[in-house]
């Protein structure tokens, strides 16, 4: 699935994702870092080029370190 990060911090991130996903308890995983816990909240939709778009939050459950936080921006 591929999404587009709008926001990141230490304690969660917003993206946009063409799909309708549940809200939960999830796990993460980006890359060579360790899966990490996350809560999915949904966060409303938006029109993007006239197709429905769904935003949401992830609320991570351990902040993240600076050095996975510059990994993550770097990826996305």
């Amino acid at each position: 699935m591929s999404i587009q990060i709008t926001d990141i911090s230490e304690r969660g991130m917003g993206f946009i994702s063409e799909w309708k996903l549940e809200e939960g308890i999830g796990e993460l995983k980006v890359n060579s870092m360790p899966k990490l816990r996350v809560e999915i909240r949904h966060k409303g939709e938006v029109k993007i080029g006239g197709r429905v778009r769904y935003r949401y939050g992830l609320a991570l459950r351990r902040k993240l370190h600076s050095v996975q936080l510059s990994q993550i921006k770097r990826a996305a």
